[in-house]
């Protein structure tokens, strides 16, 4: 049961009971017990989130990214429209912390997993897939001018400077590439496969300009 105090947080708790009766088996009452489990309870869900989030940027990670790619191209599945993927790398990161010190490559991480919420579609995910690369999960999407306008905008907020420590720093990141599911509206390929499709076809977007 959830109990929810007027002026405190609502608490959760276990209820267990032991009936009581007389010698002739007349109910009589009954003992409960109440335990008190919202602790544990609130430590699993941290637990859970940390699983499938980055604990640097909060973004969720390489699991939960793949997970909403597939439910994405199962969604693509009821209707005309398609889902794309763009990819971006970080380069030079070991050379900013040389040359900003200790944790201003983490710095990068974050400054950047903030710009890319300039971009981001209302039902979009940014992700943080390794340590130096993120993915953006663009759904609904109807066909590939789409695409180079997020990559184009994607690539106008990356190269605007990031203020590190008392210095500045630009062009950290590649250019985006993306993966684009040509087929999913004619072949009703199963979303394993489509998947497999989709990183390999960042290598055209990269070598179509380079976005």
């Amino acid at each position: 049961m959830v109990i929810a105090p007027r002026n405190a947080p609502s608490r959760t708790l276990v209820a267990n009971g032991q009936p009581i009766s007389d010698a002739g088996g007349r109910r009589l009452g009954a003992v409960v017990a109440l335990r008190d489990v919202t602790a544990s309870l609130e430590a699993k869900a941290r637990l859970d989130h940390q699983s499938l989030h980055d604990a640097l940027t909060g973004r969720p990670n390489r699991a939960l990214f793949v997970d909403r790619v597939a439910q994405a191209l199962e969604r693509g599945k009821r209707g005309s429209r398609c889902t794309a993927v763009l990819f971006l790398d970080l380069d030079r990161l070991r050379a900013v912390n040389d040359a900003f010190g200790y944790g201003a490559g983490s710095q990068v991480l974050m400054a950047l997993s903030a710009k890319l919420d300039q971009v981001l579609r209302p039902d979009g995910t940014v992700a943080r897939v390794g340590g130096d690369e993120f993915a953006i999960l663009c759904e609904d999407v109807a066909d590939e001018r789409i695409v180079m306008d997020i990559a184009e905008r994607t690539l106008a907020a990356i190269q605007e400077p990031m203020e590190i420590g008392d210095g500045q720093i630009r062009q950290v990141v590649s250019p985006p590439r993306w993966g684009w599911p040509r087929l999913c509206r004619q072949q009703r390929c199963g979303g394993s496969a489509r998947r497999r499709r989709a990183r390999p076809a960042t290598g055209e977007g990269t070598r179509r300009g380079r976005l």
